[in-house]
């Protein structure tokens, strides 16, 4: 005939059920998959934070705590900057692994350009303001660092 398997009890189970923590924090979770590597806030209410292999996730301030958004695999390995820039519409972030630099639409949730400087991209600084006729993206070399000026919305160097 059939045998049927007989369900073990856990000792002591009710007891691990019950002190399981049970509250609206632990319903669902956003977190990065690697470590946290960068954090930039910006004026537009969002909160960007990357991670050790790549991922860039955008998060939205709330009434209570902070929502998240969307997310972007924005480079193959680690960064090495995040900058937002100071009305916080764009953020940019250079990776380590593949050499890009990539300029993301806070606001809109996309990813604007990506440049692949002449240099191997390090620190990342935002030159003037949003409202500039030419918003431009300050790319320093994480070897020599050396700086070279883009224009943030055509990705082309400056002179």
């Amino acid at each position: 005939g059939e045998r049927r398997k007989r369900k073990r009890a856990l000792e002591g189970e009710r007891a691990l059920l019950d002190a399981l923590p049970c509250a609206e924090m632990y319903e669902r979770s956003y977190m990065h998959r690697d470590r946290v590597t960068h954090v930039a806030a910006t004026a537009t209410d969002f909160l960007l934070s990357a991670s050790a292999d790549g991922v860039l996730k955008f998060w939205k301030k709330a009434e209570r705590g902070i929502e998240f958004v969307k997310q972007f695999q924005a480079h193959l390995g680690p960064l090495r900057a995040l900058a937002a820039s100071p009305s916080g519409r764009y953020c940019a972030t250079s990776g380590a692994g593949d050499g890009a630099v990539k300029v993301f639409d806070v606001v809109c949730f996309d990813m604007a350009l990506m440049l692949k400087p002449r240099v191997q991209p390090g620190c990342l600084c935002w030159v003037g303001r949003d409202t500039d006729p030419q918003l431009r993206l300050a790319v320093a070399d994480a070897a020599s660092g050396a700086v070279e000026v883009y224009d943030a919305g055509s990705g082309e160097p400056e002179p």
